[in-house]
């Protein structure tokens, strides 16, 4: 991410702002599916793909998307 300018961010996203925090979880909600092998495909790639849309260039961002110039 370099010196993280101009990357998206996630708009609907609840982080604790603990700095000691050492692990993260991620809450995904299955709406539908049977098969337990291509539920948890399908998880792993809806979590690759909201990763990669956060760290993206955006390029409407101009900067560092921070209210504290740091991110």
């Amino acid at each position: 991410m370099g010196d993280k300018k101009g990357i998206r961010r996630f708009g609907d996203c609840w982080i604790p702002m603990d700095e000691t925090l050492a692990h993260a979880s991620v809450d995904v909600r299955v709406e539908y599916g049977r098969d337990p092998h291509h539920i948890a495909e399908a998880e792993y790639k809806a979590i690759a793909r909201a990763l990669r849309a956060a760290v993206e260039p955006d390029p409407r961002v101009g900067g560092i998307p921070s209210t504290k110039g740091v991110l």
